[in-house]
C-alpha cells in the first residue's frame, strides 16, 4: 500500500468517526502509528493545494462530461477528443485518455447496431433454382429470344424518386415495354414481364439482377408457367447492366 492510500483511508476514517463524535486527537494518532507514516506526512496531505496536473484534469472531466451530455450521450471518445482540441488546441490530451477519463466517469457513446442487408443467395429463391447464368454460353441468334430487365432510380424536381421500369431484347437493343411509378411493386414487374413475354412468344430467358421483385414468388412463377427461365446476376456476370446501356466484358 502506498502512503498516499494509507493518506487517504486514515483521511475517510477522521471524516466518518468526526461525524459521528466519536473520534479524538488520540485516535488519529494511534491510527497514524498504525499506519507506520510520520505525522508530519499526515498534516502535509491534509493541508496540500492540488497539482496543476489534478487541476487539469478537473477540468478535462467537467469538459467531457459537459460534451458527453451536450451530444446526448451519443459521442465516442473520438468525436469527444475533436471537441477538446478546439478548446485546448496543443495541450489536449489524446483520444486514449480521454476514454480513460470517460470510464471513470462511468459515460460511453451510444450506438446504433446497422442493419444488414439480406442478400439472397441461390439457396434462398423460390423453388430451390439453381442460379446459373446461361449467357455465358448461349448467346442471342435472333430477335426476342433473350429479354433483360431492370429497375433504373430517376429523382425529379416536383415528384420525388420515380422508378423506371423496363425490358430490352438483347439481340437488337430495342426496349420492348416500358413504365415509370413512384413505387417498385412485385406486382408491377411481374405485370410488365407478362406483357414482353406476349410480345416474344420466342423468349427463352429473362435476364434481371437479384432484388426482391425479381425473387418474388409472383414474378417467378408468372416466368416458369410460361416456360421462361429467370436469369440471375452472379458475381461473374458477363453482362453488367447501367441504366439502359449494356456492356460486355472481353
Amino acid at each position: 500500500m502506498t502512503v498516499s492510500e494509507k493518506m487517504e483511508i486514515i483521511s475517510y476514517l477522521e471524516s466518518e468517526f468526526n461525524d459521528a463524535g466519536t473520534f479524538g486527537r488520540r485516535n488519529i494518532t494511534e491510527l497514524i502509528k498504525a499506519a507506520k507514516v510520520p505525522k508530519s506526512t499526515y498534516y502535509e496531505y491534509l493541508n496540500r493545494k492540488p497539482s496543476k496536473s489534478q487541476l487539469l484534469k478537473e477540468q478535462y472531466l467537467l469538459e467531457i462530461e459537459k460534451i458527453h451530455k451536450k451530444s446526448k450521450c451519443i459521442y465516442g471518445a473520438l468525436k469527444i477528443n475533436n471537441e477538446l482540441q478546439k478548446q485546448f488546441l496543443e495541450k489536449c490530451i489524446t483520444v486514449r485518455t480521454t476514454s480513460v477519463y470517460m470510464t471513470q466517469l462511468g459515460i460511453r457513446s451510444i450506438t446504433v447496431a446497422k442493419k444488414k442487408k439480406n442478400k439472397v443467395s441461390p439457396q434462398q429463391l423460390t423453388f430451390n433454382m439453381k442460379v446459373i447464368n446461361y449467357l455465358k454460353f448461349d448467346r442471342s441468334l435472333k430477335p426476342r429470344t433473350h429479354l433483360l430487365t431492370d429497375i433504373t432510380y430517376i429523382h425529379t424536381m416536383n415528384d420525388g424518386w420515380v422508378y423506371l421500369l423496363s425490358y430490352m431484347d438483347l439481340y437488337t437493343r430495342k426496349i420492348l415495354c416500358w413504365d415509370v411509378l413512384d413505387t417498385m411493386k412485385a406486382e408491377w414487374v411481374t405485370k410488365y414481364a407478362y406483357k414482353a413475354i406476349q410480345l416474344c412468344p420466342d423468349c427463352i430467358y429473362i435476364h434481371s439482377d437479384r432484388g426482391v421483385q425479381y425473387t418474388s414468388k409472383i414474378y417467378l412463377e408468372t416466368l416458369l408457367i410460361n416456360g421462361i427461365a429467370p436469369l440471375l446476376v452472379l458475381k461473374d456476370i458477363l453482362i453488367i447492366m447501367h441504366g439502359l446501356k449494356v456492356f460486355t466484358h472481353n
